[in-house]
């Protein structure tokens, strides 16, 4: 027998601060994870994590009607450390296959489209010996890969652009010696996967070195996927990352391809938070689509894939790793070994660094933070006006555009029109611009991004008979 557990936190209800509560919708939390969601809420109503429809809360989710079939269950379970809870959210069921229909290559976490709104978190399930203690869930701390020994593959979500790339649902937990943990509590983390095949040309201690410095360098950013490390598994690599469910590609697609003025502005704000941490701590993300900004269980815009392309690129593509990392043609990057989406590259990315005897020529100056603004200004596109930036076109259409004619996304002069402030549009397409040095930073896109989002009026909550 399963005993029911909150699954949001995946931790095992009891009468007190892991109370049962429901909301209007009828989907049911504990008490904990409500009460900080009430805490992040900027009005009175709490947007359940399920649906999203808005339950008025008032003061306290103490208002809020307990489960009582629940609460009876737990009064008439056992609690001995050997009762099983129900941690793994139905993706155990799925099994391990695809089912035919592959989502977005770069989509982690099965949110392209077919995106199950139920039961997605804004951090790793965890349960057992890695809760923390109280009502506070270890929402800001890491998975400890030396500890957790046994990764088991539940579910494939898609596949990547180059062969041999896998992105999977898994379950990540001790080994049967640390098995449980607090109150004897099972220790599983639901977490993504992305899977990388080990070929004979690649230097796996380089990969994971490059790994371990991506991870540690990204763990104190915020509005980013935690990246948790690298596992070598049956002739893959195995990199674990947080699971979520939605991203901002499944809610066009929920919304007919469009999105509200302030889920623009939300969102955008999001991302420019994260990617402006990223590029702070060194890293640059050369991956900004909306299949890879995913959202947490309180709708906040998370960047996800940051970093991944420049270490995982093709051997083949990488020059003598002698080279000091400061020289020019240690930043070799380009669109045969990193296998971008064509679609959201800059220009300077499409092909592999350029030396030039002038100077103060920067057309070429390789990939960069820079090179993100401009993925990100495609991805405005797209937000704007639901239309993919250089849809119909092959790659080497959008080269010729991008990079011989220097043109914009014709799906940018359709921004006009659809309500979007004026300075966005205009920010929108600074980003766009062919020189680097002349599109903005992160940090003014998130002061355009705020300052608009004061202007913008909150809508009053709908009611629950609606």
């Amino acid at each position: 027998m399963r005993v029911p557990c909150c699954s949001v936190c995946h931790s095992r209800y009891d009468e007190e601060e892991r109370a049962p509560l429901l909301l209007h919708c009828g989907h049911g939390f504990c008490k904990a994870c409500l009460s900080r969601m009430f805490s992040a809420s900027a009005d009175t109503s709490i947007c359940c994590p399920r649906c999203r429809h808005p339950t008025v809360v008032g003061n306290s989710v103490q208002a809020l009607r307990k489960n009582f079939p629940i609460l009876s269950l737990l009064a008439s379970s056992p609690s001995s450390p050997s009762f099983d809870y129900d941690f793994t959210d139905d993706d155990e069921g799925d099994g391990g296959g695809g089912d035919g229909e592959e989502d977005n290559e770069d989509d982690y976490f099965g949110s392209s489209g077919r995106c199950r709104r139920s039961g997605f978190s804004s951090h790793p399930s965890v349960s057992g010996c890695c809760s923390a203690s109280g009502s506070r869930a270890a929402s800001t701390s890491a998975i400890d890969l030396g500890s957790h020994h046994d990764l088991k593959l539940l579910r494939r979500l898609g596949e990547g652009r180059r062969v041999g790339y896998e992105v999977w649902s898994a379950l990540l937990s001790k080994g049967s010696s640390f098995s449980s943990g607090q109150n004897g509590r099972t220790c599983r983390h639901q977490v993504a996967v992305k899977r990388v095949a080990i070929t004979e040309d690649m230097d796996v201690v380089w990969l994971q070195s490059r790994l371990e410095s991506l991870r540690q360098t990204s763990m104190w950013c915020r509005n980013v996927c935690t990246f948790h490390g690298a596992k070598r598994m049956d002739g893959y690599l195995c990199l674990v990352m947080d699971k979520f469910n939605s991203s901002i590609q499944s809610e066009m697609q929920q919304n007919k391809g469009r999105l509200t003025l302030e889920q623009i502005l939300r969102y955008g704000a999001d991302i420019a938070r994260g990617v402006a941490e990223l590029h702070a701590a060194g890293i640059v993300c050369m991956n900004l689509k909306p299949s890879n900004l995913l959202l947490d269980a309180s709708c906040r815009a998370v960047v996800s894939d940051y970093g991944l392309p420049a270490i995982l690129k093709r051997p083949t593509c990488r020059k003598a790793r002698s080279v000091p990392e400061d020289c020019p043609s240690s930043l070799h990057s380009c669109m045969d070994c990193t296998m971008l989406s064509p679609h959201y590259t800059a220009p300077e990315a499409w092909e592999p660094l350029k030396k030039s005897l002038n100077i103060f020529w920067d057309d070429a100056i390789g990939i960069s933070p820079e090179s993100d603004a401009w993925s990100f200004g495609c991805t405005l596109v797209e937000m704007c006006t639901g239309s993919v930036p250089w849809a119909g076109l092959s790659a080497e259409e959008i080269y010729r555009a991008v990079v011989k004619a220097r043109k914009l996304p014709p799906q940018y002069a359709s921004i006009v029109g659809v309500g979007i402030p004026r300075e966005l549009w205009k920010m929108i397409g600074d980003c766009l611009q062919f020189k680097p040095s002349k599109r903005p930073t992160f940090h003014a896109m998130l002061a355009i991004f705020l300052r608009h989002l004061q202007e913008v009026p909150r809508s009053p909550p709908a009611s629950p008979d609606k």
